[in-house]
């Protein structure tokens, strides 16, 4: 099986970019520069033997309308604008969530974390590639991917191309370069085998404006003949009752601590973040502003366009009082199948068209999610 492990030092700049300053210059030089530029190259190049400068196999991925695709069960190809080397093609297909400096899981100091690529194809060893087959063209300019499982729709996913990757000339990549693509979301309702009507843990991790988790429970009905969905979502809060943590021999000082029972028994700071979604036990449901806050979704989801299911609400306004916050124009989308355990799992994406912190304007917002679904016997009390 094929993986492909790298780890950089960490730095603010992500694998395969770079930054430089702006010329000092006026308008009159630039435009001067601009005219003179044009007739003065071509006669230094011959003057001085130079040849004209070729650099490495640029990729393109096949249909993608400003990194945008739309036909998530259709081969995945790359494109290359002249012949590959295919002993030398190592590249991956893997989500693109980074952490605060824009470091991929494989690129960070920590070994907690990792890449887990979707597809990963390995040219230099024999190994068999990882998650789907491929097919390079009779030129090798055109390399077709068809993964085992279908690419996630409504998260934000990436092509890595490893360094080493050359054309026929021995132009090769001495960094990994990334192509972020994601595939077009559509409102699209459809029913599902699977994703059925009741509650539901969420985590948002949010990385834009700031870094952030949200913690929500949510109440969804989903109509089991057309896939269409109406719900409504809570903040959740951790668990204070201290009496909790008193089996394990804890006594947590409620008006400090919460009481956590997974994945370890501890007395914690309430706003600690959780680590999965099989917290759900910790947490009850908090309508109450100014912190508590709830908000009514609608939306669908969608059981046949894919191997999985796939949610998405109708964009909602998120309205906080304490701290003030308002997001607009939110929408989450997700992924949802059955683990080995038979327990629906979903993940995906949140974004918001734009932020309110108190009196500043943000921008967007974004950030990855996380969900699964609680059994009735399990919802936290509480959930309306």
């Amino acid at each position: 099986m094929t993986h492909l492990h790298r780890r950089s030092p960490r730095s603010g700049i992500p694998a395969g970019s770079a930054t430089r300053a702006p010329l000092p210059t006026t308008l009159p030089l630039r435009i001067a520069l601009r005219m003179a530029l044009p007739l003065a190259l071509p006669t230094a190049l011959l003057a001085t033997g130079c040849e004209a400068y070729e650099g490495v196999p640029l990729a393109t991925i096949a249909g993608a309308q400003e990194g945008v695709l739309t036909d998530p069960k259709a081969s995945f190809t790359v494109i290359f604008d002249k012949p590959v080397q295919p002993e030398t093609a190592r590249l991956a297909v893997a989500r693109l969530v980074v952490d605060a400096e824009g470091l991929l899981g494989d690129e960070d100091a920590s070994d907690d974390t990792d890449l887990n690529p979707l597809f990963a194809l390995d040219g230099t060893s024999e190994e068999q590639p990882l998650g789907g087959t491929y097919e390079w063209n009779e030129t090798n300019t055109r390399l077709v991917i068809q993964p085992d499982l279908t690419f996630p729709i409504g998260e934000k996913l990436v092509l890595l191309l490893e360094p080493g990757l050359s054309d026929t000339s021995g132009h090769a990549y001495t960094t990994r370069e990334r192509v972020p693509f994601s595939y077009e979301v559509k409102l699209n309702c459809a029913p599902s085998p699977i994703f059925k009507s009741g509650a539901y843990f969420f985590l948002a991790d949010v990385t834009e404006p700031i870094a952030v988790q949200v913690q929500l429970l949510a109440r969804l009905d989903v109509n089991p003949e057309t896939g269409e969905l109406t719900g409504e979502f809570v903040n959740a809060d951790r668990n204070r009752d201290a009496s909790r943590c008193t089996p394990f021999g804890l006594s947590c000082n409620e008006k400090e601590e919460a009481c956590r029972t997974i994945p370890a028994p501890a007395c914690v700071v309430p706003s600690e973040k959780a680590s999965s979604v099989d917290e759900f036990p910790d947490y009850l449901p908090n309508y109450e502003p100014p912190v508590g806050f709830a908000f009514t979704v609608s939306g669908c989801v969608d059981g046949q366009s894919t191997d999985k299911t796939l949610f998405i609400n109708i964009p909602v306004d998120v309205i906080v009082q304490s701290p003030p916050v308002s997001l607009k124009q939110t929408v989450m989308t997700a992924s949802f199948a059955e683990d080995a355990e038979g327990i629906l799992r979903g993940t995906g994406f949140i974004a918001a068209e734009h932020v309110q912190l108190g009196n500043i304007d943000s921008g967007k917002a974004e950030g990855v999610i996380h969900s699964r679904f609680i059994p009735e016997d399990q919802v936290p009390k509480g959930l309306k």
